[in-house]
């Protein structure tokens, strides 16, 4: 039970890590992320050098509370080359240093998103993992067909986020639950799943991950989420 999405006051959130993994620890989580917005211009962001103190900010929460949770720290980066510097040409060694990685608008043409195509040449020098962050797959993949797509997750190990904030909601509804019959296909295949509620502004978002591990055992897909990834 992890949630791996949640901003702080590093970039646009309203509280600090500390207040995030206490959060989740009321919340009975196992694990916890933090995921601020890197090097993008549409919000506040952690600039490459803040980076290493972020980093470390969050390795030492992950010593502190060792025993009580797992802490995690990663970045979220805008797949849109207007809005994220020099997004072609990305400091690797930096990136490395995180646990995961999350691409936003990732083959969204309506937010001017890279291609999925694109991220593959990216990924080819990212060493975490690296997810797409609330991507709406029913609308961004439709020309793609599912027996393509999958093997393609697959080989270049993209995991896909779960995000149950209505932050990234069609009709009111998560934007997974409109892409049902994608997911129910995943069942089997090695495509790995995590949760995240991209908080900002209300720390019981942390723990509001109910819907989308429901979706989970709905479709059958427990072997797919990825908390063997991040074992200790």
């Amino acid at each position: 039970m992890m949630n791996l999405h949640n901003h702080t006051n590093y970039s646009d959130g309203k509280f600090s890590p500390r207040d995030i993994v206490e959060a989740a620890i009321r919340a009975g989580l196992s694990a916890v992320g933090i995921s601020d917005h890197y090097r993008t211009t549409k919000t506040r962001s952690v600039a490459p050098s803040n980076i290493d103190e972020y980093v470390e900010h969050v390795r030492r929460l992950a010593i502190h509370y060792k025993d009580r949770i797992r802490v995690l720290v990663g970045v979220e980066i805008d797949a849109c080359p207007e809005r994220t510097e020099d997004l072609a040409f990305l400091p690797m060694g930096q990136l490395n240093k995180m646990d995961f990685i999350l691409f936003e608008n990732v083959q969204d043409e309506e937010t001017g998103g890279l291609s999925l195509w694109e991220l593959f040449d990216m990924r080819k020098e990212l060493e975490p993992p690296v997810g797409l962050a609330h991507n709406d797959i029913a609308r961004n993949f439709s020309e793609i067909d599912h027996a393509v797509l999958i093997p393609v997750l697959e080989t270049n190990h993209l995991f896909l986020e779960l995000c149950p904030s209505p932050r990234h909601a069609k009709l009111q509804r998560p934007l997974y639950r409109h892409s049902a019959d994608f997911f129910g296909k995943l069942k089997g295949t090695k495509v790995e799943l995590a949760f995240g509620t991209d908080t900002h502004d209300n720390l019981d978002d942390v723990g509001k991950i109910d819907d989308a591990y429901a979706f989970v055992q709905e479709h059958g897909l427990e072997k797919n989420l990825m908390d063997k990834s991040f074992s200790a």
